[in-house]
């Protein structure tokens, strides 16, 4: 009995024409023709065969892996750009602006926009961040504890429903113990 899904033929070799028929399809489809001129044109039963077709590529397209859709990519930019070279040395203003743009493109591609240096900054961004500024884990626990101690200081209870998470001082032990706004220990 034949295969009634031409999408998905069980023979290897069924499956490499399907494959084939589907990357046409593909192609036309980016084209700009329309799903029923593409199944007549490819021999697909219906409008929506052709459909399902242009969707199977694209979905296994979806999973392949980031570097080869980047080198794709990368080579219909290449492509394009051979295209428009001649116009561009010829002096043709709007072909110079098309193959600027397609550079733009390429340079995110490889990541040539990236900036040479990252620094970190406070959140407003205002005041990088160098090697004194860093708090140490004593100084942190130090503003915990003097936060927690203003909330103290204004009537918010560490029980109270309302309360933020706050923690207290650390015990004459050493340790300390973290109560939640809802009264709760960890």
């Amino acid at each position: 009995m034949a295969n009634p899904n031409p999408i998905h033929p069980d023979d290897s070799a069924g499956q490499e024409a399907a494959h084939e028929r589907q990357l046409a399809a593909l192609k036309l489809r980016r084209t700009g023709m329309a799903y029923e001129d593409i199944a007549i044109r490819l021999g697909y039963k219906c409008r929506s065969s052709a459909y399902y077709a242009v969707k199977a590529v694209l979905e296994r397209r979806e999973r392949e892996p980031a570097n080869e859709v980047r080198a794709m990519e990368l080579g219909r930019l290449d492509r394009m750009l051979q295209t428009l070279w001649p116009r561009v040395e010829f002096g043709d203003l709007e072909a110079m602006d098309r193959a600027l743009k397609i550079m733009e493109r390429r340079a995110k591609y490889e990541g040539l926009d990236r900036p040479s240096a990252v620094a970190l900054t406070n959140p407003e961004g205002t005041k990088e961040y160098g090697s004194g500024d860093a708090l140490t884990i004593g100084e942190r626990l130090r503003a915990l504890v003097a936060f927690n101690d203003r909330l103290r200081a204004r009537g918010i209870a560490a029980d109270s429903a309302s309360a933020p998470d706050v923690i207290d001082a650390p015990k004459a032990n050493g340790t300390a113990k973290g109560v939640s706004g809802n009264g709760s220990h960890p």
